[in-house]
């Protein structure tokens, strides 16, 4: 994620910053989300973590307008907030699509070593 980062609309834009949150081990909280800009902050109040992107001229590419870096150390410990029933699901397709048969408990320690999110069976 950086400033100029562009997606095809809104709903790629939130896939893309969810897999980020996930990946980097970290939460937040949205200010603003419709269908032609989203605003969000990060959970500690104290951090300066912010992202902002907005819909371009051609009204369909979602751009990243504002990115700021945290000022705070974190961890997240596998207990993930945004490692959502959605998230898992694009991950997993991704996984199966490449490897094949592979069964739900080979999912799961492939999930937690991967991306230190714990997922319940």
């Amino acid at each position: 994620m950086e400033v100029g980062s562009k997606f095809e609309n809104v709903v790629d834009f939130r896939r893309a910053l969810n897999h980020f949150a996930v990946i980097n081990e970290f939460n937040y909280y949205i200010l603003k989300s419709d269908p032609t800009r989203f605003t969000s902050k990060y959970e500690n109040l104290e951090c300066e973590w912010r992202i902002h992107a907005s819909i371009t001229q051609d009204a369909v590419t979602f751009e990243v307008s504002v990115y700021q870096v945290h000022s705070c150390t974190r961890s997240n410990k596998g207990g993930n907030k945004r490692a959502t029933q959605g998230w898992i699901a694009n991950v997993v397709t991704d996984k199966l699509k490449s490897d094949g048969d592979v069964s739900p408990y080979e999912l799961r320690n492939w999930i937690i070593k991967t991306y230190n999110v714990d997922v319940t069976y």
